[in-house]
């Protein structure tokens, strides 16, 4: 059985201090893959595999290839409580 998937992007990162970083979030029941395509980088937040604490540490790493530690960090908790809201 295919999942059903919802496609939406995140305005709030858009407008931030990256510029017109469009992150655009694909949504199945099971997961979420974050993705930016001007970086060429996606994170799959895997709900079933992986703890919060887990997930927010993988992207956080992910993330320091095109920013920062610190930026990383934040950006990584702007997404958990976006996707929070959307649960």
């Amino acid at each position: 059985m295919m999942d059903r998937l919802t496609v939406e992007t995140f305005e709030e990162f858009s407008s931030s201090d990256y510029g017109e970083t469009t992150t655009y979030f694909v949504h199945t029941d099971h997961y979420v893959l974050i993705s930016i395509p001007v970086w060429n980088w996606s994170f799959m937040w895997n709900f079933e595999a992986y703890s919060d604490e887990e997930l927010k540490a993988a992207c956080t790493k992910a993330l320091t290839g095109p920013m920062f530690f610190e930026g990383a960090k934040e950006i990584t908790e702007r997404f958990y409580q976006y996707l929070l809201r959307g649960k």
